[in-house]
């Protein structure tokens, strides 16, 4: 249980590590998806058009938002966390996945130990872009730049200006322990002639 005396520090809170098995259970706040669609639209992304996956969908507080704006949203876990929108327990790394037809985007806050893998394969079954909420030091070190940056740069870097707060199992501070990293969409563009922007 997170008590008073907890040390805070973002230094302390970036480095904070979930055990391997861990379903890195840390429910995106409505507001934080919002600001990406905001981004996107001033993009000129017909959003309204657009099929969007969320393969880490949670309890749906992604997914949800994404319907919003998108005019189709696929929403999967490889837990069933109670979402009602849900189309069912994926597990979106496995190779042997079928992946819906028409997926324009996936956008998703993956596990944080698994967002190189869930990144790369995302670029693979993207149609326009692939959009990860992720912490800022995400980006920092050799191992991921050799990894994923090398050879798959992101498009556009969006930091948040205020701080994006989650909490372990919900957003309420009646959940086990928050976590005060910063936080970021790196955003990748697939590459096809059709896409201008």
């Amino acid at each position: 249980m997170c008590g008073v005396s907890q040390n805070r520090s973002s230094a302390v809170m970036q480095h904070r590590a979930e055990p391997t098995d861990s379903l890195d259970d840390f429910p995106t706040p409505p507001w934080a998806t919002r600001a990406l669609l905001a981004f996107l639209k001033q993009m000129n992304q017909p959003l309204d058009v657009q099929h969007a996956w969320e393969p880490a969908c949670n309890r749906g507080q992604m997914a949800r938002v994404l319907g919003e704006e998108f005019a189709e949203v696929w929403a999967t876990d490889v837990h069933d966390y109670g979402y009602e929108g849900m189309a069912g327990r994926v597990d979106f790394l496995m190779p042997d996945l079928e992946p819906p037809v028409g997926i324009d985007w996936i956008i998703t806050n993956p596990p944080f130990r698994l967002g190189p893998q869930f990144i790369l394969r995302a670029l693979e079954l993207a149609e326009v872009g692939v959009a990860v909420l992720v912490r800022t030091s995400f980006d920092e070190g050799a191992a991921r730049y050799h990894e994923l940056f090398r050879d798959r740069p992101e498009t556009w870097a969006l930091p948040f200006v205020e701080r994006v707060v989650m909490w372990q199992g919900g957003h309420d501070r009646a959940s086990l322990c928050a976590t005060w990293a910063l936080w970021c969409w790196p955003r990748w563009r697939r590459f096809r002639s059709a896409v201008h922007w």
